[in-house]
C-alpha cells in the first residue's frame, strides 16, 4: 500500500460532506426531488455518499422542508435549514459550504477535508468518491492549502466554436482552430457540476472563494459528469442510469 492510500485510509482523516439542495429551480421545477428512474434525483448522491463510508458527517443544506424531511428520513445524514440569504438565485455554493464548515468549527468539530457534492450528481458511485479521495490524498502529501475540482472534457472543443453574425452567416471565433483536427488542440476542461474537495486549511485561508488557478483537477469521464440544468440533461442522465441498471 502506497503512502497516499495509507493517508486516505487513516482513521484520522476526518471528512465533512455538504450537499446543497435548494427547493427552487427555474429551468426544472423541483429539480432535486424530481423522479428519475423511480427515485428522487437527490437520492442517488445521498446513497453514494453514505455507502462510501468516507464521511464522518454528511449535511444536506436546504431551504425546503420536503427535501430536508426526505433526506433525514431515508439516509444517515444531518439536515440544516438554509437561511434565505444563502438560498437566493445569486447565492454562491462556496458560501454555503463555508457557512456549514464554520458552524462545525463553532461546535468544536475539526475536519481535514470538506467535500461539496451536488444534489444532482446522480451518476457518481461510491467507487468514484473513493477514487477522488485517493487522488486528493496524493496531493495532500505535498500541499496542505489544497482544493480539487471534478472536471470533464468538453463535448466539442471550445476553440472550434462558431458565432452567428447579424447578417445571418456563421463565423469561426478561431479560424485556425476550426480548421484543425480537434485532437491536435490542447485539451480543455469544464466543471463537471458534481464534486469539489477542500482542505480545512484552504477554507480557512480563502473565506471569500478559491482563487483562480488554484484547483487541482480530478478528471471524470463525461458519462459520469452530466450537469443537470435542462430537461435534455435530465433525459441523458435518465438514459445513462437506465443503461447502468
Amino acid at each position: 500500500m502506497n503512502l497516499a492510500t495509507e493517508l486516505q485510509n487513516k482513521d484520522s482523516v476526518t471528512r465533512l460532506c455538504v450537499v446543497p439542495a435548494r427547493g427552487g429551480s427555474k429551468r426544472i421545477p423541483r429539480k432535486n426531488m424530481i423522479d428519475v428512474c423511480g427515485r428522487p434525483l437527490i437520492s442517488y448522491i445521498l446513497e453514494a455518499s453514505t455507502s462510501s463510508s468516507l464521511f464522518k458527517k454528511i449535511i444536506v443544506s436546504s431551504d425546503d422542508d420536503e427535501i430536508l424531511e426526505y433526506a433525514s428520513s431515508n439516509f444517515a445524514v444531518e439536515t440544516r435549514l438554509r437561511s434565505s440569504n444563502l438560498a437566493s438565485d445569486d447565492a454562491k455554493i462556496y458560501s454555503v459550504v463555508q457557512h456549514e464548515y464554520l458552524i462545525e468549527l463553532e461546535n468544536g468539530a475539526i475536519f481535514e477535508e470538506i467535500w461539496l457534492l451536488s444534489a444532482t450528481a446522480c451518476l457518481l458511485e461510491p467507487s468514484d468518491l473513493k477514487n477522488i479521495a485517493e487522488s486528493f490524498a496524493q496531493e495532500v502529501i505535498t500541499k496542505s492549502d489544497l482544493a480539487m475540482l471534478a472536471v470533464t472534457t468538453f463535448e466539442t472543443h471550445p476553440q472550434q466554436a462558431l458565432i452567428l453574425l447579424e447578417n445571418g452567416t456563421l463565423q469561426a471565433q478561431n479560424h485556425d482552430a476550426f480548421t484543425s483536427a480537434s485532437q491536435s488542440l490542447s485539451p480543455v476542461y469544464r466543471d463537471s457540476g458534481c464534486a469539489a474537495v477542500f482542505s480545512g486549511y484552504a477554507l480557512d485561508q480563502h473565506p471569500n472563494g478559491i482563487p483562480n488557478s488554484f484547483f487541482r483537477p480530478y478528471i471524470l469521464p463525461r458519462s459520469k459528469a452530466v450537469d443537470i440544468n435542462t430537461f435534455e440533461d435530465l433525459s441523458i442522465a435518465q438514459a445513462l442510469l437506465a443503461q447502468k441498471s
